[in-house]
């Protein structure tokens, strides 16, 4: 992907490379037309008006500035009425409760999907609330990022 590849050229570096999980998403709100790239430890799913997820990256692309001159590359997708894009970083599904258990990856797409056909704050405040165990208590080994992309019905 183009944005991605630009990026990594900018922070390569042999003998230090500096690493950047990220990503990258260009949509049409009209139509719901989308592409997403992502390089690193970055999680993408489409959540869909009845709640079910579906996986947007199939196979993880190394982190950013890490590999020299890697070909990043993009994955299209439609974003239908009623869906959600969500893209997060690991942070969330690597966040431990005061025990230090980690979240995981299926509790946390399973509190996410229970926020579906609600506006994003509404369903940040619900994550939020249901993971308070996680992020109040707890502790997180990293960055803990999400983007919701919710396209409404009509």
């Amino acid at each position: 992907h183009v944005q991605l590849k630009a990026m990594n050229w900018l922070l390569f570096e042999e003998d230090d490379p500096c690493r950047v999980d990220m990503a990258v998403i260009v949509a049409n709100p009209k139509t719901g037309a989308a592409e997403v790239a992502s390089g690193g430890k970055i999680g993408a799913l489409v959540i869909d008006a009845k709640g079910a997820p579906r996986k947007v990256v199939s196979s993880q692309m190394p982190a950013v500035g890490t590999t020299k001159n890697h070909e990043y590359t993009g994955v299209g997708l439609r974003i239908v009425e009623g869906e959600t894009l969500a893209l997060f970083t690991r942070g969330w599904t690597a966040v431990c409760n005061d025990a230090g258990s980690p979240l995981g990856e299926a509790k946390f797409v399973e509190t996410l999907r229970d926020g579906f056909g609600r506006p994003a704050v509404a369903a940040v405040d619900e994550l939020v609330s249901d993971l308070s165990a996680f992020l109040k208590k707890g502790r997180a080994p990293d960055d803990i990022t999400l983007l919701l992309v919710h396209r409404p019905s009509g």
